[in-house]
């Protein structure tokens, strides 16, 4: 039985409608939450507060001074990109559950922190940190450092984009085939396993 506060009756909810999304947060009725997050809902009209991370891990050198974990979903599992920080050395790791991890897949001296952002199964990383100016506390990307792709399947992070082929082409004149007569300018691009086209 609900006890009332102050001489003001008590309200009882036997009913949860969810985010409210139809006007401003006074408007929000009982029965609904103006603000929903860190929750999980088990079953209808029921909600609980989200699982936590778990806090050990089953393999042989368990992940120290961890500074920033994001969940990342490729093409086939569910993970996390977890970053640690020990002696000025910032290492990604892939963990993929309590038993398997890859990596790390990137190591940058004085990777405090990084930016992630998925896609198409790919992760995109770019490492920043913290630096005073004055009074201020900023955070930029690291000097002469670039953005990285990382596939999902344990292959080291490489640099987004890509470096144009070397090596030469032979063209043959007169050697079967058919092109239109004329001056004809060629080149060739690679392909990187994102999608990227090299530079001709």
């Amino acid at each position: 039985m609900a006890k009332s506060l102050r001489n003001h009756p008590p309200s009882t909810i036997d009913r949860f409608g969810g985010l409210w999304r139809r006007g401003e947060s006074d408007t929000t009725p009982l029965d609904h939450f103006a603000d929903c997050e860190n929750l999980k809902f088990p079953v209808e009209d029921v909600f609980a507060t989200r699982d936590g991370i778990g806090v050990s891990q089953n393999v042989a050198v368990p992940l120290e001074n961890v500074k920033r974990i994001y969940n990342y979903n490729n093409q086939t599992t569910n993970g996390q990109l977890v970053l640690t920080y020990i002696a000025g050395v910032g290492r990604i790791y892939h963990v993929l559950n309590s038993t398997t991890l890859f990596g790390p897949i990137l190591t940058i001296t004085g990777m405090k922190d990084f930016a992630f952002a998925p896609y198409g199964g790919r992760a995109y990383l770019s490492p920043f940190a913290s630096f005073t100016a004055g009074d201020l506390l900023i955070e930029k990307g690291l000097d002469n450092e670039f953005v990285y792709v990382y596939a999902g399947d344990g292959t080291a992070a490489r640099k987004a984009a890509g470096v144009p082929l070397t090596g030469n082409m032979t063209i043959a004149n007169g050697a079967a085939g058919t092109t239109d007569p004329g001056l004809h300018i060629f080149g060739f691009v690679a392909e990187t396993i994102s999608g990227f086209l090299t530079r001709p």
